[in-house]
């Protein structure tokens, strides 16, 4: 489930923000907690909602536009899910989850690309074995709510990509093709 609501007197796009519901109470009024606030025009992290604000409850799931990287270099088992997509999911140094910044698809198109570019600023060599998409910012899996893996890969064989001095990047891309065109 998805929480919007905005941060003006207007429902305009540039001042809705949103949130994925992690848990709420059943108290009276109910208490809702959320992973973290985006500004719905640009995904990027917005201000947290006055207590009184107007808010809808949106019954759907986060979209699938974050990108992760591990350091497992082990055949991909199947059972990887969005806490656990394979030995240590990195999260320092610029090779932390993050949301893509290409996300292309046109209308009628039977394909659609999600990507991003990683730039390493750790000072020793770092093995990334794995990337993976996901539907949540937060590796966490005590907030496991909503966090789904979408894709998860291989990245060559078992020997996996290293960086080794700051600077380095990897980059990483999806090609999606639809077998219905959305």
């Amino acid at each position: 489930m998805i929480l919007a609501t905005k941060n003006s007197s207007t429902w305009a796009s540039n001042n809705v923000i949103w949130a994925t519901i992690l848990s709420n109470t059943a108290a009276n009024p109910s208490v809702v907690t959320v992973d973290d606030w985006k500004n719905l025009s640009d995904n990027t992290g917005g201000q947290t909602p006055a207590a009184s604000s107007l808010y809808v409850i949106l019954p759907v799931s986060m979209p699938f536009k974050y990108v992760g990287l591990t350091d497992s270099v082990a055949a991909i088992s199947g059972t990887e899910t969005g806490t656990a997509p394979g030995g240590n999911e990195l999260t320092a140094n610029g090779l932390g989850r993050t949301v893509a910044t290409t996300l292309t698809h046109a209308a009628g198109a039977a394909n659609g690309t999600i990507g991003i570019t990683f730039t390493y600023t750790g000072g020793t060599s770092q093995t990334i074995g794995r990337s993976f998409i996901a539907n949540s910012p937060i590796p966490s899996a005590s907030l496991n709510r909503g966090n789904s893996l979408y894709f998860v890969d291989q990245l060559n064989g078992t020997v996996g990509y290293q960086v080794g001095t700051s600077g380095d990047s990897i980059q990483i891309t999806y090609t999606i093709t639809f077998t219905a065109v959305p």
